[in-house]
C-alpha cells in the first residue's frame, strides 16, 4: 500500500495561530509563545521577567469524530493561554492582568485564528491562578481555557506516514549546529531558580 504523506500538524498549526492574533491584538506583550503543558513556579518566575507575556498551550483532545460523508476528522481540542504580569509604574501587575485577560475573553468567541476548519469556542473560563508564593515574587499569573473543534484532516483507510524530520528533528549536521548554539546560550547565564511545584 502506497503511504500519503502529511507534511503538516494542525495542533502546531492552530497554537501559532492563536499567538500570531495575540500578539495582534495586544502588540505590547513582550512574549507570546506556545507553551508545552503546565506551568510551575520556576516557570512563572522566569517566564514573569519578559512580561507581560502570554502562552498558548494546547491540553489534549476529545470528542474525536470522523464525518461518513469524506471521511473528515473533527476533535474538540483543550486549550489555554497563560497570563503573567509584573508590576510597571502606575500599573500594578494584578490590574495589568484583569485587563489582559477580559481582551481576550472579548475576543476568543469569535476567534478562528486565521485557519480553515476550526469552530467556535465553547466553555471559556478564566482562573486566577494567585499564590502566595508566586505573588513573593510580584508575578500575577492567569490562565484562560476553553475548548475549540478543529478539523485535523480525511481519515481515509489509505496509511500514511509522517517525514521523520518533522518528529526526529534535522539532518545531523543541522543538528550539530543548533546544539552548538544552545550550549552557547546555556553558557550564558545560569538556570531559573525555584523549579519546586506551586503549593
Amino acid at each position: 500500500m502506497t503511504a500519503h504523506t502529511v507534511e503538516t500538524c494542525r495542533a502546531n498549526a492552530l497554537l501559532a495561530g492563536i499567538c500570531a492574533e495575540v500578539k495582534e491584538l495586544l502588540p505590547g506583550l513582550r512574549a507570546c509563545e506556545p507553551h508545552d503543558g503546565i506551568f510551575d513556579r520556576g516557570e512563572i518566575v522566569r517566564w514573569g521577567r519578559r512580561s507581560p507575556a502570554a502562552f498558548a498551550s494546547w491540553m489534549g483532545a476529545e470528542s474525536i469524530v470522523v464525518a461518513a460523508a469524506g471521511g473528515q476528522a473533527y476533535a474538540d481540542q483543550r486549550l489555554a493561554l497563560s497570563v503573567l504580569t509584573t508590576d510597571a509604574p502606575g500599573l500594578p501587575r494584578g490590574a495589568a492582568a484583569r485587563r489582559i485577560v477580559e481582551c481576550l475573553l472579548l475576543h476568543i468567541p469569535r476567534a478562528r485564528w486565521g485557519m480553515r476548519g476550526v469552530g467556535a469556542a465553547e466553555d471559556i473560563r478564566a482562573e486566577n491562578r494567585y499564590a502566595a508564593a508566586v505573588d513573593k515574587r510580584g508575578v500575577a499569573f492567569w490562565t484562560i481555557g476553553w475548548r475549540q473543534r478543529l478539523k485535523l484532516g480525511a481519515a481515509s483507510g489509505e496509511a500514511f506516514a509522517i517525514p521523520a524530520r518533522l518528529y526526529v528533528g534535522p539532518p545531523d549536521s543541522e543538528a550539530e549546529a543548533v546544539d552548538r548554539e544552545v550550549v552557547g546560550l546555556a553558557g550564558e547565564g545560569g538556570g531559573p531558580e525555584g523549579f519546586e511545584e506551586l503549593k
